[in-house]
């Protein structure tokens, strides 16, 4: 077996190498866009790190993805048999799909739910439930048959770093799960359940909503998960609207006898249940209240 990892300068890549790379497994090369440009206001991990400089440091070479003939060519001559796509930001053609026997991607979500470039942030977003998928790669984004998947517990409060990484780690422990099992037995898939599938874009000022139908912990997890994106969370009132920056606490049983208290750049914000306590947008305060 000859391992090419593709990926990018992100947690979920650098903890996917250095799993492949500690585990003694045959790790043969990196693959990166090495023309990559920011995109202003779409983050794909804040807590990068360069998978390109990870594979030069460890003595390995690193494979330009955009140049299709020229990737296709390197990949035959280190006879590349698995390529493992791992928090890569484009759609690989489908000549290099076909380039190696198995070609399978990484995915943080428990897919088919939350396809697209940014389930982190939607499974915050949504209080859904955190995990990581591994998958066939074909010509749909995250669409390919499902080889193994697991759930993630978060803990409360956690920013995106920590989630990412947590993600990234279960990820790592399944695909050498796998690696071994293919060895012995090849790899086994079963088509994704299109009936249960959901993409979500990149996220836009306009997706930073506060639904105060949702539990006051949930809120809380939400704006401290995503707190990394620098955007204003707005709530929608019964007279108004509300703009918060920070989430501070949260109380999991509290009754508030109005929506909000507020008390300077602090308040407190009735969920369903409990009460969120958070720090307002300034410029953008409510009406001061008593605590």
């Amino acid at each position: 077996m000859s391992i090419l990892l593709v990926g990018s300068a992100s947690i979920l890549s650098a903890e996917i190498f250095q799993a492949l790379h500690t585990s003694g497994q045959p790790l043969a090369a990196a693959g990166v866009w090495r023309r990559q440009h920011a995109r202003l206001g779409r983050i794909i991990d804040m807590a990068s790190r360069d998978l390109e400089l990870l594979a030069l440091n460890a003595g390995l070479p690193v494979i330009a993805m955009q140049d299709e003939a020229q990737a296709q060519q390197r990949i035959e001559q280190l006879d590349i048999d698995t390529m493992v796509l791992a928090c890569y930001p484009h759609r690989l053609p489908q000549a290099l799909i076909d380039s190696a026997p198995v070609c399978i991607n990484i995915h943080p979500s428990l897919l088919p739910k939350y396809r697209g470039p940014e389930p982190v942030f939607w499974q915050f977003r949504n209080a859904a439930p955190f995990g990581v998928s591994i998958h066939r790669v074909n010509a749909r984004f995250d669409a390919g048959e499902l080889i193994a998947q697991a759930a993630v517990e978060l803990p409360t409060g956690c920013d995106y770093a920590t989630a990412t990484t947590l993600l990234a780690r279960q990820g790592a422990s399944l695909l050498l799960k796998q690696l071994e099992q293919a060895g012995e037995d090849g790899w086994s898939s079963t088509p994704q359940n299109e009936a249960e599938a959901s993409y979500q874009p990149y996220p836009d000022a306009a997706d930073f909503v506060i639904d105060t139908r949702q539990s006051a912990e949930a809120v809380f997890n939400f704006m401290r998960g995503t707190a990394v994106f620098g955007q204003p969370y707005r709530c929608a009132l019964s007279d108004g609207e509300l703009w918060l920056q920070q989430a501070l606490a949260f109380e999991s049983d509290a009754v508030l006898q109005t929506e909000t208290v507020a008390e300077g750049e602090v308040i407190k914000l009735q969920c369903s249940p409990g009460v969120l306590i958070a720090r307002q947008l300034a410029g953008k305060l409510a009406p001061a209240d008593t605590l």
